[in-house]
């Protein structure tokens, strides 16, 4: 079980700054950002003046070349303006998810020592202004810009992108900084930048535990962006991506924003969060060609087009359900092409990316699997940060295609024998009244742990535990299935943890 993808174009050796300027000079007038909740649309070449303003204003306030700058809220022309702008000054992104608390938010900001954040006030029912103020009492009371905190005391700043509030830094200030001083510092920055400098923290949540910050190159994504580019035929016809994921994700600010940069697509954000109707609306108003999601978003996009008939006709790929990768990894590791079949599509997460090598080898032993035996999936290659701690168990059938069975930490023991949920709930979706499933160890007395299923089904659809058991008989090789618990529920927002 080992695969080594040879084919393919050279890696390339650019910093985001440089595939901006390129963007620029190739596509000054295409459409590159539409954010259609905020009325705004901007092409390559006023992306890029945008992003030289906002990189000096950052300059201006003091930071240098390996500060931290964090990004806070849910997807905005301000977050992907920050995005570049970070990377084009040489400052590293850490990119914060919308919806931490405020202990989360402390923990982040503190491990990585951001100087400054940017973030909305708020957004729905988080107060991010609040939580701030919570951590800094500080802040209010502070000259902006020049934030001497106790309990984060790298922090220097919050930069708002709306309301301006006591303590805090205008957005739109920050870009009005930039001097004709500030411009020369920028370009000799831009000088002194290289291809393996880090430009992002992403902040991955594991199982158990604080959330882990993966340390990210401009070598890494720019690579992995320009591949994913590559083999999804972004780079030989006019793309228009419709990208209701969020930006705080890779798939969002590596899939998303940096596939645009590189290959000169066009981005439609249909709002700040994940809305299926909005999404649909977008596809159908802008004609976009590739729409990005989760499986979860996909369900909901359905369940919307059965109620309204949006036109969607335009729509050539969807992305993400049939990929695999991880934040560590930059992300994508393992990708379909738009041609490969339905069975491909269906039952694997694709071949390997090129200038990358995977293998399966034994939990235990480290040795190879043979073909088709799970074992702990390794990557090497230009994608990888510096330490990796997630495992994950697959195998590669003799086409070097993989199938991801799940992640060891979440793997069942029933009675000495190993179940990966994955296996069982790729087997209850095939059910025609279950649209999501998910798969849990509960505790058992005898056998150690049993395997408890949380399914939603079908609206108007009923269907009972002993229904689900019967149909779930004889589908997998090797072990006959046994489930004792199902829960028939609407809305799946509430699973059940793990007992010891």
């Amino acid at each position: 079980s080992y695969v080594h993808s040879t084919r393919g174009p050279s890696l390339l050796s650019h910093t985001l700054g440089t595939c901006l300027e390129r963007a620029a000079q190739l596509w000054p007038e295409r459409d590159a950002l539409v954010f259609l909740n905020e009325g705004e649309r901007c092409t390559f070449q006023q992306v890029l003046e945008k992003v030289e303003k906002l990189a000096q204003g950052f300059l201006t306030l003091g930071l240098q070349p390996g500060d931290r700058i964090g990004v806070l809220g849910p997807n905005s022309l301000s977050w992907v303006l920050t995005q570049l702008a970070a990377a084009y000054a040489g400052i590293i992104l850490v990119t914060v998810n919308p919806m931490y608390q405020k202990d989360e938010l402390e923990f982040v900001l503190k491990k990585v020592g951001c100087k400054v954040l940017v973030s909305p006030s708020a957004y729905k029912t988080q107060n991010y202004y609040g939580m701030l103020t919570e951590i800094c009492p500080e802040l209010p009371g502070s000259r902006p810009g020049a934030l001497h905190s106790k309990r984060l005391p790298e922090l220097r700043a919050m930069v708002t992108t709306g309301e301006s509030l006591p303590g805090t830094l205008s957005f739109s200030d920050i870009s009005a900084a930039a001097t004709s001083e500030s411009e020369k510092q920028l370009r000799l920055v831009q000088k002194s930048l290289d291809m393996d400098d880090p430009i992002n923290i992403q902040f991955t949540s594991g199982t158990t535990g604080q959330p882990k910050a993966a340390v990210l190159t401009h070598h890494n994504i720019v690579n992995n962006a320009h591949l994913l580019g590559l083999r999804m035929g972004f780079h030989w016809r006019e793309t228009r991506i419709c990208i209701p994921v969020p930006l705080y994700h890779c798939f969002g600010c590596v899939g998303g924003t940096l596939v645009a940069i590189i290959h000169g697509v066009t981005l439609f954000f249909p709002s700040p969060g994940f809305d299926a109707s909005s999404a649909l609306n977008a596809v159908q108003k802008e004609r976009c060609t590739v729409m990005y999601g989760v499986p979860t978003m996909y369900v909901d996009m359905l369940s919307a087009l059965s109620i309204h008939n949006y036109d969607i006709s335009s729509l050539d790929i969807g992305q993400h359900p049939v990929a695999y990768g991880t934040t560590e990894n930059s992300p994508l590791t393992f990708s379909n092409f738009p041609q490969s079949d339905i069975k491909e599509k269906t039952e694997t997460v694709g071949f390997v990316m090129p200038h990358m090598e995977a293998k399966v080898v034994d939990t235990s032993s480290g040795e190879i699997q043979p073909i088709e035996v799970p074992g702990e999936l390794c990557i090497r290659g230009y994608c990888v940060m510096r330490e990796v701690r997630d495992v994950y168990i697959a195998f590669l059938d003799a086409f070097g295609y993989c199938s991801i069975v799940g992640r060891s930490k979440e793997m069942l023991i029933r009675g000495g024998e190993n179940i990966y949920p994955a296996e069982i709930e790729k087997i209850l979706y095939l059910h025609p009244d279950i649209i999501e499933a998910h798969v849990v160890g509960a505790h058992d007395y005898r056998l150690g742990e049993e395997v408890c299923a949380v399914v939603k089904r079908k609206a108007g659809k009923s269907i009972s535990e002993e229904e689900i058991q019967e149909f779930c008989k004889g589908k997998k090789r090797k072990r006959q299935i046994t489930v004792i618990s199902f829960l028939l529920m609407f809305p799946m927002n509430i699973l059940p943890k793990k007992r010891r």
